[in-house]
């Protein structure tokens, strides 16, 4: 019997279920199976891609609702598009990229019957400008298929791009589609928009630039529009080259380093000569045609300008695997050691470490070099606290650039990692063999501290410089070492500590 005919006997139910079991293996000919019943999974397909459990899922069942998205796509008609609204909408509050990256191309195979439902996002502002951004690269490619009623499309983007009560994000990507459909009777709404664009971000600190008025006018110069990003083959996931591509990927990931010491050493010793002197970082604006800020070397438009770095103000506690922990520090080991940001490694150096080294013997600094937790930590400073010169930390860049090729669990693992921050922690409270409760003297929280080990060595009154990570139960788990002190320094400390904090907060409310 062919598996064909085997996945033909399958009922609806354990088709559906293959979904939450065989990750991103999930066979051709089991999806092409779900495409030939149509409309009668139309109706499960979206209610899986409307539950925010699956969106958050371990592993195996993560990957369903992207398998919903893409069948419901190629099942196509005007039945799957609110599954495909809300898939859209899901992908752009979870991040899930795999499902954003096809929304265009899957909205382009719909053509017209989309288009009242994408309108309808488009033009309410009560959305995030991210999600109205999708709709809009969405709607535009519904005219490739289907050019009749492209004039009445373009028009309304156009009225966006104008509309200057409407919000900047929102016109930027706007600006941008035009851009790439080469648009030519908007090309001066958008070199207008590009000119006050500019002027508007004079002041800040770093700034993503949507477009120059060069690059405007170099948008309308080539012979044909660029339009891969609304032309992919969505199905092609499903390939037996691209899953195999995929698990060989995959299995050289988790072969790397997995010595937690291999991960954090490295901590330079020597400062350089020329860094005695101050060093005046400068705070310039990125433009699409600048050498792009990651020191990949590429063009500003050719690397991290369409991987935005999503917001890390909020904590959400995201499952993820010791195999994704290690393969994420592993990889942004290697992004922070790359010459493009040597110059940023040497500022560091002297930030962290200068002010002590003049005033200590060799003897004393090889003592506290030569700590283990003294390399641990000051590469988690360097990576995830340490500002570079565009405002962003080393992870910011990492996950602006790479985000896209991490698996999901490395993801989250990194974006947590970076909204958390070291920290100054009194022991209140110890249950041997069970876990500690800290009190953090910053923000003067409580917090349950799931950890065995640390139970051998703490007692209370005990200050403590540590990092923590959220769990998704709602406790805290130590991450990357810690210094301990006992509490007969905390007369001495605890003052130092708070003038510190009282005048970060006064140069820095936020």
């Amino acid at each position: 019997m062919s598996k064909l005919r085997t996945y033909a006997t399958f009922s609806d139910e354990a088709l559906v279920k293959l979904l939450f079991t065989e990750e991103d293996r999930l066979p051709r000919l089991a999806v092409d199976e779900c495409v030939a019943r149509g409309e009668r999974l139309v109706g499960q397909l979206t209610e899986l891609i409307g539950d925010s459990r699956n969106w958050t899922a371990p592993m195996s069942a993560w990957w369903a609702p992207i398998h919903a998205t893409f069948i419901l796509g190629a099942i196509g008609g005007i039945h799957v598009i609110p599954g495909l609204l809300k898939a859209m909408e899901m992908a752009e509050i979870y991040e899930c990229d795999w499902v954003s990256d096809m929304i265009p191309a899957i909205f382009r195979s719909l053509g017209a019957t989309s288009r009242p439902g994408l309108t309808e996002v488009v033009t309410d502002r009560s959305h995030s400008p991210s999600f109205r951004g999708q709709a809009i690269e969405a709607l535009a490619a519904t005219t490739l298929n289907e050019p009749k009623g492209a004039e009445v499309v373009f028009s309304l983007l156009g009225s966006i791009l104008v509309d200057t009560s409407d919000e900047e994000e929102v016109r930027g990507i706007t600006g941008n589609v035009l851009l790439d459909f080469q648009r030519s009777e908007y090309k001066d709404q958008l070199l207008a928009f590009a000119s006050q664009y500019a002027q508007n971000k004079d002041d800040d600190l770093w700034e993503y630039i949507q477009f120059t008025e060069d690059e405007g006018e170099e948008a309308f110069t080539y012979d044909a529009p660029s339009l891969v990003l609304y032309q992919q083959n969505w199905l092609g996931f499903y390939d037996r080259d691209a899953i195999s591509q995929r698990q060989e990927r995959w299995a050289k990931e988790d072969e790397e380093v997995t010595d937690e010491a291999a991960i954090w050493e490295g901590i330079p010793l020597p400062i350089p000569p020329e860094l005695v002197s101050p060093v005046h970082r400068a705070t310039p604006k990125v433009g699409r045609n600048d050498p792009c800020p990651c020191g990949s070397g590429k063009k500003y438009k050719k690397c991290c300008l369409d991987h935005p770095v999503p917001s890390a103000n909020i904590i959400t506690p995201t499952l993820y695997t010791d195999a994704d922990r290690t393969g994420a520090l592993t990889k942004l080991k290697a992004f922070a050691n790359r010459p493009g940001l040597a110059r940023n490694r040497d500022v560091a150096i002297l930030e962290y470490w200068g002010a002590h080294f003049p005033s200590r013997s060799e003897e004393e600094l090889r003592k506290v070099l030569d700590l283990p937790q003294a390399e641990i930590m000051y590469n988690a400073w360097l990576w995830f606290d340490f500002e570079l010169e565009e405002g962003m930390t080393i992870a910011d860049l990492f996950l602006a650039k790479e985000g896209r090729s991490l698996r999901s669990g490395e993801y989250a693992y990194l974006d947590q990692a970076r909204s958390t921050y070291q920290g100054l922690y009194e022991v209140e409270a110890v249950r041997l063999d069970e876990g500690f409760t800290l009190r953090d003297l910053t923000t003067n929280e409580r917090l349950w501290v799931q950890e065995r080990l640390g139970t051998q060595g703490l007692a209370r009154w005990d200050l403590i410089v540590a990092r923590l990570m959220p769990r998704p139960d709602t406790t805290w788990g130590m991450e990357v070492g810690l210094f301990q002190f006992p509490p007969r320094v905390a007369e001495t400390l605890l003052p130092q500590w708070e003038r510190a904090r009282k005048e970060l907060l006064s140069s820095s409310p936020h």
